[in-house]
């Protein structure tokens, strides 16, 4: 898991996430930074700071796999290491296209975030990573911003 820093802000509610997955056998970059390896994410308009700005639409749009550095990314803010996994690319590519097949898009109900966590529940079901990989999300305040505006909800 990957999150990036939108809209010239750190705050966890508006950062961009994707799915990470680090080369077999790379070398780290940092301490626990993989050196290179594919980002999956996906967007629904030029309001993500990883989509080039082509359309507005309500349909979310996700690109095949892309090699990716993430020292190299001025807008990187952190990674959440789930579970090493051998399930290859091309797998979670399907998985990600599937989930993405008619999806529809919302910045605040259905964005990236929520996006991921539905790759993940599906790579979770088809046992590629363990069951417990959504409850380390939530465990390392990886929530999504409907979570965020939920537990805000629940405080005032």
């Amino acid at each position: 898991m990957v999150r990036f820093k939108q809209f010239g802000t750190s705050m966890l509610a508006t950062m961009h996430w994707g799915i990470f997955v680090a080369e077999p056998n790379g070398d780290l970059f940092e301490e626990d930074i993989p050196n290179t390896g594919f980002l999956f994410h996906a967007s629904g308009d030029c309001l993500t700071c990883l989509a080039p700005c082509t359309d507005i639409s309500n349909e979310t749009k996700y690109r095949a796999p892309e090699e990716f550095r993430p020292h190299r990314s001025k807008n990187f803010h952190d990674f959440l290491f789930l579970s090493k996994t051998s399930t290859e690319v091309d797998k979670i590519h399907q998985i990600c296209r599937s989930v993405t097949s008619g999806r529809d898009w919302n910045m605040i109900t259905s964005n990236c975030q929520v996006w991921v966590k539905q790759i993940v529940s599906k790579l979770i079901d088809n046992g590629h990573i363990p069951p417990d990989a959504l409850e380390k999300m939530e465990t390392n305040n990886w929530k999504t911003l409907p979570e965020q505006s939920t537990d805000m909800c629940g405080i005032l």
